[in-house]
């Protein structure tokens, strides 16, 4: 059990390393194209620049199509971003279920493991219990015996201990309920199989709580993550185009001025 509870661990922690390595490539190639439309941002800024500063006397300029041409590097850096991101949900989508299929094995063989315990502990009692009642017997005729042999009463629970083992002893030789013996054996019996199937059934409550903890919690971070990196992806895009149209109208509005 406790192997097995070592070997289910590792796979844990090693799948939750793959999930991390994962986004961190991802994210990786992500702030790489970034990188990339921003050199292409930088380029077509500086070029427009060296153009002004050459052409202050000339016509009124025009950069619509340098500006269409950032927006659309714009669109296409939001269908990159939103592919790697697809592609990282789907990867790791195959990687958790691979992971809770053998995750999933592990514990299935934990509770046959517990189960096949105690079903060997409750045979190893039944035997005990067979064996504790035949002497109990034994010992309950050989009392009565000697009690019909008018020995000293005294003399004959001497060897018990006093107070409600003794008592419990007269209890049973003497008492009117001769099936106090059988019935306090077998209530004994019924206390031990309870006891040994509340605790089988707690580990086995407790595998499969402790499991389904750990799948709602992966899945409900991959699904926190999923709608926050999208929501990321169309943030950060629109930015750039604020920016970018931003930028075009203020120098559309400096040329006006000039004029």
């Amino acid at each position: 059990m406790k192997v097995a509870n070592k070997k289910k661990k590792k796979v844990i922690a090693y799948c939750l390393l793959n999930l991390q390595n994962a986004e961190r490539d991802a994210e990786g190639n992500s702030i790489a194209k970034i990188d990339e439309y921003r050199k292409k941002e930088k380029h077509v800024y500086r070029a427009i620049e060296t153009k002004r500063r050459l052409d202050n006397d000339g016509p009124l300029p025009n950069y619509d199509e340098q500006e269409k041409e950032l927006l659309a590097s714009i669109e296409l850096l939001n269908g990159e971003l939103m592919d790697i991101e697809i592609k990282l949900q789907n990867a790791l989508k195959i990687s958790t279920g691979q992971f809770t299929t053998q995750v999933g094995s592990i514990i299935t063989d934990m509770k046959s493991f517990s189960e096949e315990l105690f079903k060997d502990v409750a045979e190893e009692v039944g035997i005990f219990y067979d064996k504790l009642k035949e002497q109990c017997n034994a010992e309950k005729e050989s009392l009565i015996a000697r009690v019909e042999q008018n020995e000293d009463q005294d003399q004959l629970f001497a060897d018990y201990p006093e107070g409600d083992a003794q008592e419990f002893v007269v209890e049973v030789v003497a008492g009117d309920d001769k099936e106090l013996l059988s019935d306090t054996l077998n209530h004994f019996k019924e206390q031990i199989d309870q006891q040994l199937q509340d605790i089988d059934g707690g580990i086995t409550r407790d595998l499969t709580k402790n499991w389904d903890a750990t799948q709602v919690k992966i899945h409900t971070d991959q699904h926190a993550r999923n709608r926050n990196i999208i929501r990321e992806v169309i943030t950060a895009t629109k930015k750039f185009k604020v920016k970018v149209n931003e930028k075009f109208s203020a120098w559309a509005q400096e040329d006006l001025e000039d004029q």
